[in-house]
């Protein structure tokens, strides 16, 4: 009798050893679907994304643009609790953060282009953001438990798990990593339009343009009245404003400036709105926004022709999409009113919205929106709504955006960033913070320099609304004009 209830007393010992080893191995693994439950911190025992990928397409964010994808034939990236590595960029016992975010939302808002037009069917997926103490690597959008896509440059990369094990130190001598053949090029220049606060007394609204230069070595600084910007020569555009009893009654002024500075005759005028702002300049196109009682209901959003600006007529997305504007338009609106349960026929003029849309920076790259108004009797409780349309402005509306380095390598260099302006050629980036614009040089292709170069004050309310580039010889020709039109200013000495 005693030495059956001792075998029995050892089968039991037996079988809960093994149920507490099953259950510790199944806590252990840690898939996708068990993790897009919420945003956790990854077991010390295994990451979702732990494994090795290769490179299985290449995806470039900007439209139409050719990319080569033999460049990246050998790409690979493995991650593991004690390394990560992307390409030929390694760290060393990463940390990792999960979060679940909506495909729709996360694109339009981050790169301006739908999922739709990725390829991604996948309503859902886990971002996860790898670290290195606190600087950050790389964020890994995980599709599903076998597709993982990473941002590199302009392109979007996408790899396919090979195996769940990671093979760092038998692969790290086959990796190469990609060379962008980026030529530098150290003499450059650009224009950045400043939009004030309008003033409440006298409706006055103020703007200035900044043009910021180096050579590599030397900056120069002038700051011009109004917002002057460039096509076959340069131009002035004007906000002309009158008091009617509360209201200002503005109008669009756009001079032609000579080589000596000296403005030209031949200046138009536009219709007259009630408050007129401009949201946006570029070479064909500005943007403007205007009201329908007082200043502080610039409420109408549109485009609107340099060459036909008179009229002030907006016009249609179409117009740079062909069909495709409407249906991207269309895809933002649905996304928008069914999240935020509205019903449809509460929107005014639903047939005007594809006129009035706007063009804004966000995080280093000007973003279309499009705004949609409502009915005066609606429940909505707001004039109306702003939702981020899925398309990446094309060359007629901005002629150069481009932001190689990563907004997380910029915003870990300066926390305090709002915005980032990349020269053509990478011969320095400008970082917009509340109080100042930061010149940086960088080192290599995607990295700051420690120190800014040179310090520029802004006012906390002053917006961007246009940023216009010169390299080469035109540097020395827009100095030219900068020289005559407005005053050179000096760098701030001491950050406040």
């Amino acid at each position: 009798m005693m030495k059956k209830s001792k075998r029995l007393k050892k089968n039991i010992i037996l079988i809960s050893f093994m149920v507490f080893s099953f259950l510790i191995l199944s806590s252990c693994t840690r898939n996708y679907n068990d993790i897009k439950k919420g945003i956790v911190s990854p077991s010390r025992s295994s990451v979702t994304v732990e494994g090795f990928y290769k490179i299985s397409e290449v995806i470039s964010l900007e439209e139409d643009r050719f990319v080569d994808e033999r460049s990246y034939k050998n790409f690979s990236a493995e991650f593991s609790l004690k390394e990560a590595r992307v390409g030929m960029e390694t760290v060393m016992n990463p940390k990792y953060k999960i979060k679940d975010v909506s495909t729709y939302d996360f694109f339009s808002k981050e790169y301006m282009v739908s999922k739709d037009s990725l390829g991604i069917n996948e309503e859902r997926m886990l971002v996860t953001s790898i670290k290195d103490k606190e600087k950050s690597f790389y964020d890994i959008y995980q599709l599903n438990d076998e597709n993982i896509m990473i941002a590199k440059g302009n392109n979007l990369l996408k790899l396919k798990k090979i195996t769940n094990e990671s093979l760092i130190e038998k692969s790290r001598q086959e990796q190469k990593e990609i060379s962008m053949n980026i030529e530098i090029e150290p003499k450059s220049g650009v224009l950045i339009g400043l939009k004030g606060k309008r003033d409440k007394e006298s409706l006055i609204q103020n703007y200035r343009t900044l043009w910021i230069t180096t050579d590599g070595e030397f900056q120069e600084l002038y700051e011009i009245p109004n917002i002057i910007f460039p096509r076959k020569e340069f131009f002035e555009l004007k906000v002309m404003s009158r008091k009617e009893e509360n209201d200002s009654i503005d109008s669009l002024k756009i001079t032609p400036i000579k080589r000596n500075g000296e403005t030209g005759k031949d200046s138009k005028l536009s219709k007259e709105e009630k408050f007129i702002e401009i949201d946006f300049v570029g070479n064909n196109f500005i943007g403007i926004g205007s009201g329908k009682d007082t200043y502080s209901k610039a409420i109408y959003k549109r485009i609107v022709s340099i060459d036909k600006f008179y009229n002030l007529e907006g016009v249609s997305i179409s117009s740079f999409f062909e069909e495709r504007g409407k249906e991207e338009f269309d895809a933002g609106l649905e996304n928008e009113l069914e999240k935020k349960d509205i019903r449809n026929e509460l929107i005014l003029d639903e047939e005007s919205r594809y006129n009035n849309f706007y063009i804004k920076r966000f995080h280093g790259n000007w973003m279309i929106k499009d705004r949609i108004m409502f009915k005066e009797d609606s429940d909505v409780g707001k004039d109306y709504i702003d939702i981020p349309i899925a398309l990446k402005p094309p060359k007629e509306l901005v002629t150069y955006d481009e932001l190689y380095i990563s907004w997380n390598e910029v915003i870990e260099k300066v926390p305090q960033a709002m915005d980032a302006f990349l020269a053509p050629k990478n011969s320095f980036i400008l970082i917009r913070t509340p109080k100042y614009l930061m010149m940086y040089r960088l080192k290599g292709l995607n990295k700051l320099e420690d120190q800014p170069t040179e310090i520029v004050e802004i006012k906390e309310d002053e917006e961007i609304i246009m940023a216009e580039w010169a390299e080469g010889d035109f540097v020395e020709r827009w100095t030219e004009t900068a020289k005559v039109l407005g005053e050179r200013i000096i760098f701030v000495q001491n950050i406040k």
